[in-house]
C-alpha cells in the first residue's frame, strides 16, 4: 500500500476512533468531512484489495509460480482484507453515530406549521 494511502488510512482511523469513543458534539461539516474521507479511503483500499486478489489469482493460475510466492500473496491478501474489514466496521459505527447526531439536530429545530408563515 503506498505511503499516501497509509497516511490517509491511519489519520482517518484515529479520527473515527476519537469520534466514536468521546461522543463529543459534531458539526455538520465534521460529519460530512469524515463521511467523505471514509468513502474515499474505502474506495482506495477496496481497489487495492482487488488488485492483490487478482495478483493471487494470476499466481495460482501460473504453473511455474513457486509455492512461496503464492503463499506470500495469500498472506498479503488475508492481512489486507482484515485491515479493510476493520475500516468498514469503523465506518459502519460512524454511520450509526452520524445518524444519531443528525436525528438530535432535527429534533432540536423549532417546529413550525404552514399557518406560521406570513
Amino acid at each position: 500500500m503506498p505511503d499516501a494511502w497509509l497516511e490517509l488510512d491511519t489519520e482517518l482511523r484515529v479520527r473515527l476512533r476519537e469520534v466514536l469513543t468521546t461522543h463529543q458534539p459534531l458539526t455538520e461539516a465534521e460529519v460530512r468531512s469524515l463521511d467523505n474521507d471514509g468513502r474515499a479511503c474505502t474506495r482506495l483500499l477496496h481497489a487495492e484489495l482487488e488488485r492483490l486478489e487478482q495478483r493471487l489469482a494470476e499466481l495460482d493460475g501460473d504453473p511455474e509460480a513457486s509455492l512461496g510466492a503464492i503463499a506470500e500473496a495469500f498472506r498479503r491478501v488475508n492481512g489486507f482484507r482484515a485491515h479493510v474489514e476493520e475500516l468498514d466496521d469503523l465506518l459502519a459505527e460512524f454511520d450509526d453515530r452520524a445518524r444519531e447526531v443528525r436525528t438530535s439536530w432535527s429534533q432540536s429545530l423549532p417546529r413550525w406549521a404552514p399557518h406560521d408563515l406570513p
